[in-house]
C-alpha cells in the first residue's frame, strides 16, 4: 500500500512510452516504410494485464479517469437552461464577450489603441426563421482553433496550450480575458440549432476564411469547409450567426424587469461598460450603442438614460423632476490608487410609482451588467467565480467606497433632503 503512488508513476511512464513509440513508428512507416522492433509496451491498454507484470499486494489499481461518453447531452444539459436557467438573453452576453476578448487579444498583439475594435449585432430575417448575428474584428480563429479549441466543452481557449501555440506573445501582454470556462459558446444552442461560425485570422488573407456550420445543434457533426466568396472576412474577425429556433425575437429581449426597455435599451444596459464599441443593425439602420469605455466620461443624463431607460426616466421627471436633477448632479467616479476606474455611481434609495419601484443601479463584469444594487445608483465594476456569472461582487476596495460614501454624504446634506430620506441613505450608508 505504501507504494501506490510509485505504482501509478511507473503506469503513467509506461503509458508514454507507448504513446511515443507508436507515433514515431506512424511517422517511420510513412516516411521510409521502416519501423522500430519495439513497437509498443505489452498490456499497457489493460488494467488487468498490466498487473501481471508490474504486480500490486493488498489492493487493486482501477483506472478512475474521467469519460465523457455522451458529450451531446453534456454541453445541452451544462451548456444551456440547466446553467443559465431561462433567460435567453444569456447567449447574446456570451458571444458578446468572446467578441470583446478577440478584440482585446488584437488590440495586445496588434499594438490598436484601447478605443479599436466594433461588435456589430445584426437582426433579420431569412426564409421563415429570424436570425441574430454578431461580428466582431477582432483576432480571429484559425481551422486549429474552430475545431478544437472553439468546440472542446469545458476548455477555454484563453491561457491554454493552443493559445500558446497560435499566439506565443499574447501572455506576455497586459492581456486579460473575461472567458474562463470555456462553455460560453455552447448557449447559442439555446437559441436554435442551426448556428454558423465564419472566422479568419488577422494576419490571414480573405480566402483562408474558414465556415463551421451545425444543422443539428450539438447533436449533429459540424462540417468545416472554406467560406465562399461572399462570405469571407477581409481584414479578420468572427462572424456567428443564429437561425432561431421557436423563440421570437420579442421573446428573447423581454423578462419582467425589462418590460419597460426597448430593444435597442436592453442590449445597452447588458453592455453598459464594455469597452469596444457595439453597434445595433436592423432593417438596414446601423445604430450605436455603446461606445468604448463612454460609460466613464459621458454626458451624466445619457448615462441615467442607458442605466433606467427612457420610460423610467419619464416617470421619475413627471414624479419628482429635483430627484433626476440629483441623480446626474451626484455622479462621481470610484477610482483605486493605480488610477483604474471602477465605478460611477450616486448614493440614493426611493421608490417611484404605485408599485413603489426602486431605483437600482447594476454590478457589470468586464463590461456586461450581472447583478442589480440596491442604494447604489449606477455602474460598479465585479468580479465572478461562477460559471453562469450570474452573481457579482463589486472589486471597489473599501477606502475607496468609504472616501466615496463621505462625498457622497455631504452632497446630499447640501440639498436639503427630507428626514425620511436622509435616514434611508443613512442606512444603507
Amino acid at each position: 500500500l505504501q507504494e501506490i503512488d510509485a505504482w501509478w508513476l511507473c503506469y503513467d511512464t509506461l503509458k508514454m512510452i507507448d504513446k511515443e513509440l507508436k507515433s514515431v513508428d506512424s511517422l517511420l512507416q510513412e516516411n521510409r516504410g521502416l519501423c522500430f522492433s519495439a513497437l509498443g509496451v505489452h498490456g499497457i491498454d489493460d488494467m488487468d494485464t498490466i498487473q501481471r507484470y508490474i504486480t500490486v499486494v493488498d489492493w487493486k489499481p482501477v483506472d478512475t479517469s474521467i469519460r465523457v461518453n455522451n458529450v451531446a447531452k453534456l454541453v445541452s444539459t451544462l451548456g444551456g437552461t440547466q446553467l443559465y436557467g431561462n433567460d435567453y438573453l444569456v447567449p447574446l452576453r456570451e458571444i458578446v464577450q468572446n467578441a470583446a476578448d478577440a478584440i482585446r487579444a488584437r488590440r495586445c498583439i496588434d499594438g490598436e489603441n484601447s478605443d479599436y475594435g466594433d461588435i456589430i449585432l445584426s437582426i433579420g430575417k431569412e426564409g421563415d426563421s429570424q436570425y441574430i448575428q454578431l461580428e466582431d474584428n477582432g483576432i480571429g480563429m484559425s481551422p486549429n482553433v474552430m475545431v478544437n479549441a472553439l468546440l472542446d466543452f469545458g476548455q477555454s481557449f484563453w491561457g491554454s496550450d493552443r493559445m500558446h501555440d497560435e499566439f506565443p506573445g499574447l501572455e506576455q501582454t497586459s492581456f486579460r480575458s473575461t472567458g474562463k470556462f470555456g462553455i460560453g459558446f455552447f448557449s447559442v444552442f439555446m437559441w436554435g440549432d442551426r448556428v454558423q461560425v465564419i472566422s479568419n485570422r488577422y494576419d490571414q488573407g480573405r480566402d483562408s476564411t474558414m465556415v463551421l456550420d451545425f444543422t443539428n445543434g450539438v447533436n449533429g457533426r459540424p462540417i468545416l469547409r472554406k467560406a465562399k466568396r461572399e462570405e469571407q472576412i477581409k481584414n479578420g474577425g468572427t462572424r456567428i450567426k443564429v437561425l432561431l429556433k421557436s423563440k421570437h425575437i420579442s421573446e428573447i429581449f423581454r423578462s419582467q424587469y425589462r418590460d419597460s426597455l426597448n430593444l435597442e435599451e436592453i442590449i445597452a444596459r447588458l453592455c453598459f461598460s464594455l469597452d469596444c464599441n457595439l453597434y445595433l443593425v436592423r432593417e438596414a439602420d446601423k445604430i450605436r450603442l455603446v461606445q468604448a469605455n463612454d460609460w466613464q466620461y459621458m454626458n451624466s443624463n445619457d448615462f441615467i438614460h442607458r442605466l433606467l431607460g427612457q420610460n423610467k426616466v419619464s416617470r421619475i421627471a413627471e414624479e419628482k423632476p429635483d430627484i433626476l436633477n440629483l441623480l446626474c448632479d451626484n455622479l462621481r467616479l470610484l477610482k483605486e490608487e493605480s488610477g483604474e476606474i471602477v465605478g460611477r455611481a450616486c448614493l440614493y434609495r426611493h421608490e417611484i410609482g404605485v408599485h413603489r419601484e426602486r431605483i437600482r443601479g447594476i454590478v457589470t463584469i468586464d463590461g456586461f451588467s450581472t447583478t442589480e444594487s440596491s442604494g447604489i445608483v449606477g455602474v460598479l465594476k465585479g468580479t465572478t467565480e461562477r460559471a453562469s456569472r450570474d452573481i457579482a461582487v463589486p472589486i471597489v476596495t473599501p477606502n475607496e467606497l468609504e472616501r466615496w460614501g463621505i462625498e457622497q454624504a455631504n452632497l446630499l446634506i447640501s440639498m436639503n433632503c427630507t428626514d425620511n430620506m436622509q435616514l434611508e441613505i443613512a442606512e444603507l450608508y
